[in-house]
């Protein structure tokens, strides 16, 4: 992350946002503001908000399979609209 070399974090619960927000420190916030970050579901897109963070990407249903397809159309998209 301290290097930008970080494109994507993927989210997989409520717990690994606590956990990583808290390994990271006072400058979570700061270190993920350029990066995707990726929502498995709902209720961790909560606790996304809920420090202060933005999903980007967020699965239609909650699980993993969901989340990658969304990603996977996200980068698809992005790619397209900026070749």
């Amino acid at each position: 992350l301290l290097q930008g070399t970080v494109d994507v974090v993927l989210f997989t619960s409520p717990s690994t946002v606590d956990s990583f927000c808290e390994a990271l420190g006072d400058a979570a916030n700061q270190l993920l503001s350029p990066v995707v970050l990726a929502s498995i579901g709902q209720t961790t897109t909560q606790a996304m908000v809920q420090r202060g963070l933005t999903a980007t990407v967020q699965g239609k249903e909650a699980t993993v399979s969901s989340l990658l397809s969304e990603l996977e159309a996200y980068f698809h998209q992005a790619k397209t609209s900026n070749p």
